[in-house]
């Protein structure tokens, strides 16, 4: 409210994001520091090892389609932010399905990890990445067609001009 600028407002979302985390594991602190009677750090290891891609994965989604917003406030005016948010909002949502059956998938490929059987975990994951591929092509094809109408539809006639950022991020997924 007083210095608004994008870095100012950078500096705020951090913070406020810092402080979340702090109040998270403050409230979460029994059940972090506390190891279940049937932990088993092998096990752990292992869904760690196999993990991580997923994880850094996502990470670097979440960066990619936040720090843009912060750099173009660097250099485009608030209108031109406006115009590259909306269609970014869009992606946000479509980078769910992903992550929807990321979290669904995981306690199996955990269980499938634990019994030691690296082949149907490869299946698994296979058919995973597969179906991801099933929903992302036709969206990218669909959506680079019909953006225009979309941003009407969703935003109305004045954001069309975001149509084209729009398309550059559907062909980054």
């Amino acid at each position: 409210l007083y210095l608004p600028t994008a870095k100012d407002f950078f500096f705020a979302y951090v913070m406020s994001s810092v402080f979340a985390t702090a109040v998270a594991l403050i409230i979460a602190r029994g059940a972090i520091f506390h190891t279940p009677s049937g932990f088993r750090k092998k096990i752990a290891i292992e869904i760690f090892k196999n993990g991580w891609p997923i994880a850094l994965s996502g990470t670097f989604g979440v960066l990619m389609l936040n720090i843009d917003i912060f750099m173009l406030g660097l250099w485009s005016t608030t209108a031109e932010i406006g115009l590259y948010s909306a269609g970014q909002k869009i992606i946000q949502v479509l980078y769910t399905v992903p992550a929807l059956l990321a979290s669904g998938t995981f306690p199996t490929i955990a269980s499938i990890v634990k019994t030691g059987n690296t082949e149907q975990e490869k299946n698994l994951s296979e058919k995973s990445i597969s179906i991801v591929f099933l929903f992302t092509i036709p969206l990218v094809i669909g959506g680079t067609i019909l953006a225009e109408p979309i941003f009407k539809l969703l935003f109305g006639h004045e954001y069309v001009g975001g149509v084209s950022a729009f398309i550059l991020l559907l062909l980054n997924t």
